[in-house]
């Protein structure tokens, strides 16, 4: 969590291990229960997105499902996941 960073000569908190260590052992148990329960089309969705980056645009999706990379259509799975969200 805490390091020496010889470059900047200061001591660096490792910010995203503390907010990780900060979830309890419930939240993170009933977040993977969840996550578990998803559609594998959903969770194949989530998994292509992510490699996408931080952010990826409609046209980047569409161009995926008109070239049929995937089999199932990823927009569909996008809109499940956001109503999953609600």
């Amino acid at each position: 969590m805490l390091e020496f960073s010889v470059q900047s000569r200061r001591w660096v908190w490792d910010h995203d291990i503390i907010d990780m260590l900060m979830i309890s052992d419930g939240v993170a148990e009933l977040l993977t229960t969840r996550f578990n329960q998803l559609p594998d089309h959903l969770m194949q969705t989530l998994k292509i997105t992510a490699c996408l980056g931080i952010q990826a645009d409609g046209s980047t999706i569409d161009v995926l499902n008109s070239e049929q990379q995937v089999p199932f259509n990823m927009q569909d799975a996008l809109k499940l996941a956001i109503k999953e969200g609600e």
